[in-house]
């Protein structure tokens, strides 16, 4: 069964391949870079880096470099500055960017669903405890935001009420959490595994307030004037994604290695803040 999937995979990347007008392979100068950002990588960092680990991009002829960035608010601006040629991240900020006449487009969208949570410290019941106090977000316009105004409104709660705080990533908006500098965060469920230890609980998972909500999209720049050169990099770099998610699906070693160094890293964080927390309330 391994085998039958595995031989599907490599298939599945000739034909991308012969379809974009690559060649079969591709020495090591002949590889062309392709900047991609994701969102700082946590314990997914098995699944988003399995295009260029694996080396799927490669064998297409493409050299994937990933830029990990705060935020996909942050992976836009760099993306119309061209500085990246593609990114990860949420629909809306693109969806908002592109009606306004922006140089970007959606390519296609490969998380269904918003891991995300409002977070709160001992102390705090409801959403309604939460009037008047700080709620980590992120940039104005970035999932985050968008999400803790949402659950907010189906709490009936107006947003006025609440005072949100931007915040970098999720890892920032956590430390600030347990060391108290705000009561509630809007962070994603991988922190689950730890959060329980320091007290801190998912009060609205992102499931409930918006059920069908696409989480990230693969976004790039839909210049009419891009160079044929350059749209033949943008198909070998969807293709790459395209078998990643197909090599994710029995890689499951790698992928797990990946994702464990990274979770030792935040918990390792994690603990250093507590520590740092406890010893000032000293």
């Amino acid at each position: 069964m391994a085998n039958d999937r595995r031989s599907k995979v490599v298939r599945f990347s000739a034909m991308l391949a012969m379809l974009a007008g690559l060649p079969a392979g591709a020495s090591a100068q002949d590889l062309k870079t392709w900047r991609h950002g994701i969102i700082e990588a946590k314990s997914d960092a098995g699944i988003l880096y399995m295009a260029s680990k694996r080396d799927f991009a490669g064998k297409l002829g493409l050299k994937l470099d990933f830029v990990q960035l705060k935020n996909d608010t942050i992976a836009l601006k760099a993306l119309l500055a061209g500085e990246l040629d593609s990114y990860e991240g949420g629909a809306g900020g693109a969806m908002a960017a592109a009606a306004r006449g922006a140089d970007v487009k959606i390519v296609g969208c490969n998380w269904l669903a918003a891991p995300h949570g409002v977070y709160v410290r001992p102390g705090i019941a409801s959403m309604a405890d939460l009037k008047g106090k700080a709620v980590a977000v992120s940039t104005p316009g970035s999932f985050p935001e968008i999400f803790a105004k949402a659950a907010f409104e189906k709490a009936g709660i107006p947003a006025g009420q609440v005072r949100f705080a931007a915040m970098g990533s999720d890892a920032d908006r956590y430390k600030a959490l347990i060391a108290g500098v705000v009561d509630g965060a809007i962070i994603s469920n991988e922190y689950v595994p730890i959060s329980g230890k320091d007290g801190i609980r998912d009060l609205m998972p992102a499931a409930e307030v918006m059920p069908d909500f696409i989480r990230v999209c693969v976004e790039r720049r839909d210049d009419p004037g891009c160079s044929r050169n350059h749209r033949r990099q943008a198909r070998r770099s969807a293709a790459g994604f395209r078998v990643r998610r197909g090599g994710a699906q029995r890689g499951h070693r790698n992928r797990t290695s990946a994702s464990a160094r990274q979770a030792r890293i935040h918990a390792e964080t994690a603990r250093q803040q507590r520590h740092a927390g406890a010893t000032g309330r000293h």
